[in-house]
This record gives structure tokens, sequence and C-alpha cells, in this order.
């Protein structure tokens, strides 16, 4: 049996799904956010290994990313991002717009990978 997954932000644990919504850049929330070093330069985890224990699911306000080891270790991304500042960010050989997210949301996830990070929303 074969599942349907999105993965709300690049390199995270992903989400099984029964059905998706389908927008103009494809899953509605699949890989709409990610994170930027403090050069803005995307994080995986080639770079960043501990990205590997950290694991969203989908709730009614947002995606709540937690790490596997303290699931109580927690911090929501809402889905309606307040801020409208673009900030060019690079993605391997390409370079585009984004939007901060937040400061509690880059505080949580640079505590927790122990490295300065954003989360950004493409």
């Amino acid at each position: 049996m074969s599942q349907l997954y999105i993965y709300p932000v690049k390199s995270l644990g992903g989400i099984a799904k029964q059905r998706a919504d389908i927008t103009d850049t494809g899953f509605k929330y699949d890989r709409k956010w990610m994170l930027v070093d403090e050069n803005n330069l995307f994080i995986s985890q080639r770079s960043c290994p501990e990205m590997v224990l950290l694991q969203t699911a989908e709730t009614e306000n947002g995606i709540t990313v937690f790490h596997k080891q303290n699931p109580q270790e927690a911090i929501i991304i809402p889905f309606d991002n307040e801020n409208d500042e673009k900030i060019k960010v690079v993605i391997f050989e390409d370079t585009c717009d984004a939007i901060e997210v937040g400061k509690e949301q880059n505080k949580w996830f640079s505590d927790v990978l122990q490295t300065n990070c954003k989360l950004v929303c493409m």
C-alpha cells in the first residue's frame, strides 16, 4: 500500500495524508517553509543532521513541529504569516523571495538545532 505525504518544512518529517488539496505550486502546505542560516542559505539534513529528529503535524491553526525524542518540545507555525517583508534566500543554485515567519519560531529552531537559523515561508 502506498501513502501520500506532504513535507511542510523542507528537510523535516512529513505528514501522511489520505488526500491533499492541489494549489498552483503543488500540494497545499508541501514545502511551504524552510530553514535558512544567518546568510539566508537553505539548511538541510546534510548540513544539520539533527533535523531528522524534527517531525511535523497539521493542526487547525498551523503546522506543529516537535522533537521526536521530546514531543512536548514543540512550536506552531501559523498558516497565515503576519510579516510581509520579503528577503532573498538561496536554495541550491537558485535565489528566490521568502518571508521570515517570526522571532519565536527562529529562536525555537535555533535552540533545538543548536545553530543560528530562521524559518522562512516561500
